[in-house]
C-alpha cells in the first residue's frame, strides 16, 4: 500500500534571504558620505584620466572650447606679481625744445620826403626804375603797373635817344609838398639840356609817397606820353 505524502505545518520552509538588508545598509553608508564630503570631513579624490608623455589627446568635438595646457613652471610664473614699469627720466643734457614765439613783423623806419627825392633821384641815375616804382603812392600804382612803368622809362629815353642822366634835388620841401629836382640829359639827337621839375609827394596809410605822374619822366610830354623830339 502506498504511503502518502503530507506536509506538516510546522515543516522547514528554509532561511529567508538576506541581500535586501544588505542593499539598505550600502545606501546608507553612501548617504552618509555625500553628507561628510559636502561637509568637508572627508577630501574625495577627482579621478583625472591619465594621459602618458607623447600621447596625443583624444579628438573633440567640433564646436567645444579648446583646452589649455600649462605646465607648473608657467603656473608658477603666472601667480607671481609682475613688476610695475618705472617711468625713465629724460637725460639730463637733454635739449628742451623752446616755446614758439610769435614772429615779430619788422618795422621799418617812414622815410622822410627829403630821404624818398635822394633815393629817388639816384635810382633814377643807375637806371634802378624797379626801385624808385617802391615809393609810388597807392594811388599811382592803380594807375600803372612795375612793368609799365619801368617800359614807359625805357621807351622814353630810347624816344629822346638819350645817352646820359643826371638828377639832383635842387632845393627842400615846399609848402604844396613838392620837392624840387634839377635834371641833365645828354642826347644823341638834340646834345645836352637841362629842365628844372619836382617831385610831389603826399600821405598814403601813414607814410609819405610819391604822387608820380608821366610829368616826372619829362616836364613836357607829347600826347602819346612820351617827348617830343624835332
Amino acid at each position: 500500500m502506498a504511503r502518502s505524502r503530507s506536509m506538516s505545518r510546522y515543516a522547514y520552509r528554509g532561511a529567508a534571504p538576506r541581500w535586501p538588508w544588505a542593499l539598505v545598509v550600502l545606501a546608507l553608508g553612501l548617504a552618509a558620505v555625500v553628507v561628510l564630503a559636502r561637509a568637508g570631513r572627508i577630501d574625495i579624490p577627482r579621478l583625472t584620466p591619465h594621459v602618458e608623455q607623447g600621447a596625443s589627446r583624444p579628438p573633440q568635438p567640433a564646436g567645444a572650447p579648446a583646452m589649455a595646457s600649462a605646465t607648473s613652471d608657467e603656473l608658477a610664473a603666472s601667480d607671481e606679481p609682475t613688476a610695475a614699469t618705472e617711468p625713465t627720466a629724460p637725460p639730463e643734457d637733454a635739449a628742451i625744445p623752446a616755446a614758439a614765439s610769435p614772429v615779430a613783423t619788422p618795422v621799418v623806419p617812414e622815410k622822410t620826403p627829403e630821404q624818398i627825392a635822394a633815393a629817388w633821384v639816384d635810382d633814377w641815375n643807375k637806371g634802378n626804375y624797379g626801385g624808385m616804382y617802391d615809393f609810388l603812392s597807392e594811388s599811382a600804382r592803380r594807375t600803372i603797373s612795375r612793368d609799365a612803368f619801368v617800359d614807359r622809362y625805357l621807351a622814353c629815353a630810347d624816344r629822346a635817344g638819350l645817352t646820359g642822366l643826371h638828377a639832383a634835388v635842387a632845393g627842400g620841401l615846399t609848402p604844396g609838398r613838392q620837392m624840387p629836382i634839377a635834371v641833365d640829359y645828354d642826347s644823341s639827337l638834340v646834345g645836352r639840356f637841362s629842365e628844372q621839375n619836382a617831385i610831389p609827394f603826399t600821405r598814403d596809410a601813414g607814410a609819405w609817397r610819391v604822387a608820380w605822374t608821366p610829368s616826372l619822366i619829362f616836364s613836357d610830354l607829347g600826347a602819346d606820353g612820351c617827348v617830343d623830339v624835332d
